[in-house]
């Protein structure tokens, strides 16, 4: 993983208003903050209740499916 190499900027009085980055990494941390979003979507399913399917099945099905 590359390391990010930023640069803070700071109005006149100090106060830090942006951050400068390569368009590549801003890249990295678009994909970094998707692959975070997709793990949270995927555990808030895991943890609603009610009637599951198996991989498996699904699987099968899909399967089927293409077969025809």
């Amino acid at each position: 993983m590359a390391k990010i190499k930023s640069q803070i900027l700071y109005n006149d009085e100090g106060s830090k208003v942006g951050i400068l980055l390569t368009y590549e990494e801003f890249e990295v941390l678009v994909e970094k903050l998707e692959d975070a979003h997709d793990l949270y979507t995927a555990y808030k399913r895991t943890q609603k209740k009610g009637k599951t399917i198996p991989f498996d099945q699904i699987k099968k099905e899909l399967s089927d499916n293409a077969k025809k």
